[in-house]
């Protein structure tokens, strides 16, 4: 088992008290063991397809990719006689990551059921032993082979696609529209009417997202699920599932204009051409959930009427209500508050674009 060259002497960035690159890749390295050659060459069958046989794995090799707010992923190459296959192995070594490890972990596969198009499948959790003999907790899952991080750059204006293999690369105005669509598209797809259960909360700026492009457009996995609460009592009523429902939207269409410069400088605010793609996505996805008891039209069209006919000062309470989900005094519900008012326009203004 190969580990990424890096002095192990040094201290991984962002870790809790002092641990050491050399304490990362041990970790890793007793967790893969204790998964063992039979589990990892299960996990890529599983990817491929095709039958990959535990004999045939000729060498695995560890790479530590990112330094995140909750996890240190790294990349697990496995090498066999005919191919190579990454997995994903998040590696909490912050306090914060430890505490949310194992909720996402459960979250993940609870949700894989539903929603497994766009999720990483996941192969195991426990933790690994440092050479000292602290245990890390870590999960392995799927690398998303070809799908990079993608992040605003300059005034918001531009999409920065983040590939390690090409370099990094501004994607066009309408590879960029796919990624707000397909991001709504899939968030709108989590979104559960009858309980307002929705992913909450997520961040561009965390690369929460990441996009492949195929034939010249953009296709989007999400990597994480750091929530899935529901907002509704139980057996809430149809006035409250919409209600809810245009609320979500309201947050949604606010939260995805927010990211950070290049990943990690101060927050940015995506220009006006990320609202209409990303109310499009959010109604696709609406199109395929069944219909709220009383009405018969589709969720979608119902929706949209209701945009439609909600005076400007209306959407503008519901926006104003729907900052409360960044939680109180944070960065970016003040970036929220001082954009609401052009962002409510730009808003009303796609729905009337898109019509009913």
């Amino acid at each position: 088992m190969k580990r990424r060259q890096v002095p192990g002497g040094e201290a991984l960035a962002g870790s809790r008290n002092v641990f050491r690159y050399g304490d990362y890749f041990s970790a890793a390295a007793d967790f893969l063991r204790r998964l063992g050659r039979g589990a990892l060459a299960a996990a890529a069958a599983k990817i491929t397809g095709e039958d990959t046989g535990a004999e045939v794995l000729r060498q695995i090799r560890i790479f530590l990719e990112k330094h995140g707010a909750f996890y240190h992923p790294a990349r697990v190459a496995l090498l066999f006689d005919d191919r190579t296959v990454s997995l994903v192995l998040n590696v909490a070594v912050s306090e914060p990551g430890r505490r949310r490890i194992d909720r996402e972990y459960r979250l993940l596969g609870a949700l894989a059921a539903r929603h497994g198009q766009w999720l990483p499948q996941i192969f195991g959790s426990g933790s690994g032993r440092t050479g000292c003999g602290e245990a890390i907790p870590m999960f392995l899952g799927e690398w998303f082979e070809g799908f990079c991080e993608f992040h605003l750059t300059g005034d918001g204006g531009r999409t920065v696609l983040w590939d390690p293999q090409a370099g990094a690369r501004t994607v066009s105005a309408e590879q960029r529209k796919g990624m707000y669509r397909g991001a709504a598209r899939i968030l709108g797809d989590f979104y559960d009417p009858p309980t307002g259960a929705g992913l909450l909360p997520w961040h561009h700026g965390a690369g929460d997202f990441v996009a492949r492009i195929e034939d010249g457009a953009a296709a989007l996995r999400l990597i994480t699920v750091r929530g899935y609460p529901s907002t509704l009592p139980p057996a809430a009523t149809a006035e409250q599932m919409l209600r809810q429902m245009l609320v979500a939207f309201t947050h949604l269409s606010i939260r995805t204009r927010i990211d950070r410069a290049d990943g990690t400088g101060d927050l940015l605010w995506a220009d006006a051409a990320a609202v209409e793609p990303t109310l499009v996505g959010f109604v696709e996805a609406l199109a395929e959930k069944a219909s709220i008891p009383g009405y018969p039209d589709s969720v979608a069209t119902l929706f949209l009427e209701l945009l439609v006919a909600l005076p400007a000062d209306a959407l503008g309470a519901l926006a104003e209500e729907s900052i409360d989900g960044f939680g109180p005094d944070t960065d970016e519900a003040g970036m929220a508050r001082r954009r609401l008012t052009s962002h409510v326009g730009e808003l009303a203004e796609a729905v009337r674009r898109l019509g009913v």
